[in-house]
């Protein structure tokens, strides 16, 4: 069972121009330590 907050929201994000798994993994990085933030 998933939990969201009130007013929380869903969006996913399609980033282009990324040619390796580094670069993806330093994106998702950087998003995940904002607040609210979750990776799925």
């Amino acid at each position: 069972m998933t939990t969201t907050t009130p007013g929380a929201a869903e969006v996913e994000l399609a980033i282009g121009g990324m040619t390796c798994a580094s670069c993806a993994a330093r994106i998702e990085k950087k998003l995940n330590r904002m607040d609210g933030v979750e990776a799925t």
